[in-house]
């Protein structure tokens, strides 16, 4: 991602992406807030979510991303943050989010056709989509977004704790990426549907060291949840009251997420969606795409090498849960809310695009 940077004498001069400038929300959230100044004060950011922001009606809990803006301060060396040194830190965070997602999809895909040569190759390949879809692309770019990027990377820290390595279940030990990530934005407690529907397909959701597990991921998330709302201050406001129009415009938001996945041009920061009147037609061509994509998850559960394309289709509508449902947003929309519900579709999609090639590589044994 460049950018074109006109100087004062008018000769235009093309930065890296590492230097593009904050925009938007970066203004009160990095900008203007200056207890990001001192580093000093990351202590008060667990105990004050006024520091999160300059604008009371923005200040929601999380201590996590106000660390990370501050650390940031603190290493660009300056009195004034230096947007160079955030999207440095950002994009390691997201390469390393790209490293788990290979392991992550390779252990879904392992389940579902243990032994295919193509599990590897697929897995590489979903990690290498995540990481060039544009879509991602522009919310990396976006500094504030960070709070997508970072607590998505710690919600697959927890996944891949508690797939891939046992002690880390027995020991709970999933719960600690969760709660880090849940200080940096709230849908990393989306961790707890997102297991119940891992264990439905590919574990054993019945066994009680499961349900004590998936027990210790609800009680764990509503106390998190609980535990911020009595830190965030009463001027706080999601900036949305028409709560009912929200919820009808969502299913139809869903379907432009969906299109920019497929075909990503119509990706803008900053939108002007209004909601939608209960006659739009609108309102029921969404509601139409969700019950065929739920239509779809469900036959697909039915098979075993299938599966896949089930959990990438659930984890779509999960992860979108929290800003796609009855908590209403100034925005509509916003591109940058796909981040954590991408991991779904790339799944979805990848290993349906395996399960052509090991179609065609049986027809070709066989013929």
């Amino acid at each position: 991602e460049n950018v074109s940077v006109v100087d004062a004498q008018g000769s235009v001069k093309v930065g890296a992406h590492f230097n593009n400038p904050f925009h938007f929300d970066d203004a009160h959230t990095i900008e203007n807030n200056v207890y990001i100044r001192d580093i000093k004060n990351i202590p008060e950011f667990f105990v004050n979510a006024k520091t999160t922001s300059s604008l009371p009606t923005n200040q929601a809990y999380r201590p996590g991303l106000t660390t990370l803006n501050a650390i940031d301060t603190w290493i660009g060396g300056k009195e004034e943050p230096v947007s160079k040194y955030f999207h440095i830190h950002i994009f390691i965070a997201f390469l390393l989010l790209g490293v788990l997602l290979f392991f992550f999809y390779n252990n879904i895909f392992e389940r579902a056709m243990p032994g295919s040569l193509f599990n590897h190759w697929l897995a590489l390949f979903g990690a290498v989509w995540f990481w060039v879809h544009a879509a991602n692309a522009e919310t990396v770019n976006y500094v504030i977004a960070r709070s997508d990027t970072q607590s998505t990377l710690w919600i697959l820290i927890a996944f891949v704790v508690y797939a891939l390595w046992e002690k880390g279940r027995d020991y709970f030990l999933f719960l600690i990426p969760m709660i880090i990530g849940f200080t940096i934005k709230e849908p990393a407690l989306m961790l707890a549907p997102l297991v119940v529907v891992f264990e439905y397909l590919f574990g054993k959701l019945r066994e009680q060291k499961t349900l004590l597990r998936i027990a210790a991921l609800f009680v764990t998330g509503g106390a998190l949840y609980l535990f911020s709302r009595s830190f965030t201050p009463p001027e706080w406001t999601s900036g949305q009251n028409d709560h009912l129009g929200y919820l009808i415009t969502q299913p139809f938001v869903m379907v432009h997420y969906f299109a920019n996945f497929i075909l990503p041009v119509d990706l803008a920061v900053d939108t002007d969606w209004e909601v939608l009147a209960a006659t739009d037609w609108r309102v029921y061509a969404g509601i139409a795409f969700v019950l065929a994509m739920l239509v779809i998850a469900y036959f697909c559960s039915r098979k075993q090498e299938y599966k896949p394309i089930t959990f990438g289709i659930l984890w779509f509508f999960i992860a979108l849960a929290p800003t796609s449902s009855i908590f209403p947003f100034a925005e509509v929309l916003n591109d940058h809310r796909v981040f954590f519900p991408y991991i779904g579709l790339v799944m979805a999609f990848t290993w349906a695009f395996g399960l052509l090639l090991v179609r065609m590589a049986k027809k070709m044994e066989a013929g």
